[in-house]
C-alpha cells in the first residue's frame, strides 16, 4: 500500500484524463453525436496497449491536435450547436433574447470570448444540467410508486397551497413537503454516484491513519456511501429508506435544496454539514477503503455552479407532477427494484412500469398548458 502511494501523481492525472475521454466519446454516441465508426476509431486511438496503460504516459489534453482527434469531434459538436442556433436567429426562427447562446455570442466581447469559448460555455450548460435533471426526475417517479403514502402527502400539500393554479416559485416557501421530497430525491439516489475527481490541493504530503496521501494525488468522494452515512442520516431513520423527515425534523427546518448532501459537490458548506463523515479515496497509486473524518483540506472546495437553476428546475417539476398527475405502479402487487439502475458516469432507473394519468378534473388545464408549451418551442 505505502509503496504504491509513493508513486508520482501525475500518473493518477494521465488515468483520470483517459477515463473522462472515454466517458465523453460514449455520451456523444448515446447522444447520436457521432457515429459508431468514429466511436470505435476514438476509443481505438484513445486507449493505450496493455504494456503502456497507467506507466506514465503524457496527459492526453496534452497531445497535439493531430494526435488527438479527440478534440476535433469535440470542438465540431459544441460548434455546430451554436452555429446553428445563430444561423436560427439570423432567418428568424429564434428571437436572440431567448437564447443562452446568442446573449453570449453577442456579449463575447465584453467577456473576452472566441467562438469556442462561447461554444463549450453554452453547451457545457446544456449537457451538464439536461441529463443530471431528467435523472432525478425518473428517480421521482420510482420513489412515487414505491412509496406511495409519501407522494399523496405532497400531493396534497400541492393542491391546499396551490388551490386553481399549477405551483409556481412563488409557493415554494409554502412547500415544505414538496422540497423535502427534493432533497431526499437527490440523496436517495444521488445522480453522479461515484462523485467527480478532485485534486488534493495541500502543498506536501499528508498522512492519513498511517496512509500516505502524495500531494495532487486525485481523490473520489463516494456520493452514494455519503447519501447513505448512518452518521448523517441515520440518527432516527433507517438511510435505505426514501423519508422526507430526514429534513423535515431537522433543526431550522428543510433548508436550501442544494444543501446537506452530496448531489451538487462540496462548497463552504459542506465542513459545516459533512465534517467527520466518511469518504473514499482511490488513484491509479491507492486505493483506501470507506475511512471517517477525513481531513477537509484534501478535498478543494467546488461545487455545482448550475446548482440554483437545477434546483429551482427539480422543484417545479416534482410540485407539478404532483398537482397535476397521479402517479401509481403499471400493474398493483408488482414490486419495483429500487436498486435497478443504469451504470456510468451518471446514472438513473432501469426501465420501469407505472401509470401516469392526469388529477380529476384537470386534463383540460394540461392539455392547454402543453399547447402554450408547443407554440413557445416553436420559436426555439
Amino acid at each position: 500500500m505505502a509503496s504504491n502511494a509513493q508513486a508520482s501523481s501525475s500518473s493518477s492525472s494521465n488515468t483520470t484524463g483517459i477515463a473522462m475521454e472515454c466517458l465523453w466519446i460514449v455520451e456523444c454516441r448515446r447522444a447520436g453525436k457521432i457515429t459508431t465508426t468514429d466511436t470505435s476509431l476514438l476509443l481505438f486511438k484513445l486507449l493505450p496497449g496493455e504494456d503502456n496503460a497507467g506507466r506514465g504516459l503524457p496527459s492526453l489534453d496534452r497531445l497535439p491536435d493531430v494526435l488527438a482527434p479527440w478534440r476535433a469531434l469535440n470542438h465540431r459538436v459544441f460548434l455546430d450547436f451554436l452555429r446553428s442556433i445563430r444561423e436560427k436567429v439570423a432567418c428568424g426562427e429564434l428571437v436572440a433574447d431567448n437564447a443562452f447562446a446568442t446573449r453570449l455570442w453577442e456579449g463575447r466581447e465584453q467577456f473576452a470570448m472566441d467562438e469556442l469559448d462561447v461554444a463549450y460555455l453554452a453547451g457545457t450548460m446544456f449537457e451538464a444540467g439536461t441529463d443530471t435533471t431528467a435523472a432525478a426526475i425518473s428517480t421521482f417517479v420510482l420513489t412515487a410508486i414505491s412509496y406511495p403514502k409519501s407522494f399523496k402527502t405532497a400531493q396534497g400539500e400541492v393542491v391546499s397551497v396551490c388551490g386553481d393554479n399549477p405551483p409556481t416559485m412563488a409557493k415554494f416557501e409554502q412547500c415544505e413537503y414538496v422540497r423535502a421530497m427534493c432533497k431526499e430525491t437527490l440523496r436517495w439516489r444521488t445522480v453522479t454516484a461515484g462523485g467527480l475527481p478532485h485534486m488534493a490541493t495541500m502543498t506536501e504530503d499528508e498522512s492519513y491513519h498511517g496512509m500516505r496521501i502524495p500531494a495532487g494525488a486525485i481523490l473520489i468522494p463516494n456520493d452514494w456511501g455519503m447519501c447513505f452515512n448512518p452518521q448523517t442520516y441515520g440518527q432516527k431513520y433507517y438511510p435505505q429508506l426514501f423519508e422526507l423527515r430526514h429534513w423535515i425534523d431537522r433543526p431550522g427546518g428543510v433548508g436550501e435544496l442544494w444543501k446537506g448532501h452530496a448531489a451538487f459537490g462540496f462548497g463552504r458548506w459542506y465542513i459545516d454539514s459533512f465534517l467527520s463523515r466518511s469518504f473514499y479515496l482511490c488513484s491509479s497509486h491507492f486505493h483506501l477503503p470507506s475511512v471517517d473524518q477525513l481531513t477537509m483540506t484534501l478535498v478543494p472546495l467546488r461545487i455545482c455552479p448550475g446548482r440554483y437553476l437545477a434546483a429551482q428546475s427539480i422543484f417545479l417539476v416534482l410540485a407539478n407532477l404532483c398537482y397535476s398527475f397521479e402517479v401509481v405502479k403499471a400493474n398493483e402487487g408488482v414490486v419495483v427494484d429500487t436498486y435497478a439502475y443504469t451504470t456510468g458516469f451518471n446514472i438513473e432507473p432501469e426501465h420501469f412500469k407505472c401509470s401516469i394519468t392526469p388529477r380529476p378534473g384537470i386534463a383540460t388545464a394540461i392539455e392547454r398548458e402543453a399547447d402554450a408549451a408547443r407554440d413557445a418551442l416553436k420559436h426555439l
